[in-house]
């Protein structure tokens, strides 16, 4: 934890976790990550939407993890040996958020200079969770706002589930 608290200061607010989904690269802001983790187990979450994978137990606490893939509008992750949950804190409540991806990649600078407005053409992803487009060397980051990946109502409505979830795995 202590690793990413750095990059949470006033002079690392520009920092992004990028990571992979398929052959795309998204990135979210460090400030929002709060671990991650390779992928573990979740336990299948009956009737939650279909892009929850399922709930994860952190240290004791049901975590809804989302399949970001299906999120997004695409085909649904497959797991492999790199596949990481990167788990969120979402400011609106404070809630824990986990966001099953590929592979987690690397800590990007991107000032907002780099970041432009995503295509209106663009139909590979959903545009209502995207940033911008941080234009790179070799290809381009779709920015996603953790914040915007699910609404606070959609939230607490699956956070209640979750709870009632754990009392009966956990």
């Amino acid at each position: 934890m202590e690793a990413i608290d750095k990059y949470i200061s006033a002079e690392y607010t520009h920092n992004y976790i990028s990571f992979l989904l398929g052959e795309m690269q998204f990135a979210v802001r460090v400030a929002q990550v709060r671990e991650i983790i390779f992928y573990r187990h979740v336990s299948p979450a009956p009737l939650m939407p279909d892009f929850i994978r399922g709930i994860y137990n952190l240290r004791g606490h049901a975590l809804p993890v989302i399949d970001l893939a299906v999120r997004l509008g695409r085909p649904p992750l497959v797991v492999n040996k790199r596949s990481s949950i990167v788990i969120c804190q979402l400011a609106q409540n404070a809630q824990l958020l986990g966001l099953l991806v590929d592979t987690v990649c690397d800590v990007l600078v991107l000032p907002p200079k780099v970041i432009e407005d995503a295509p209106l053409f663009d139909a590979e992803v959903r545009h209502d969770f995207i940033v911008g487009i941080a234009m790179q060397e070799d290809g381009f980051i779709v920015v996603l706002d953790a914040e915007r990946l699910l609404p606070t109502s959609e939230l607490n409505q699956i956070t209640q589930q979750a709870a009632l979830m754990q009392q009966n795995l956990f």
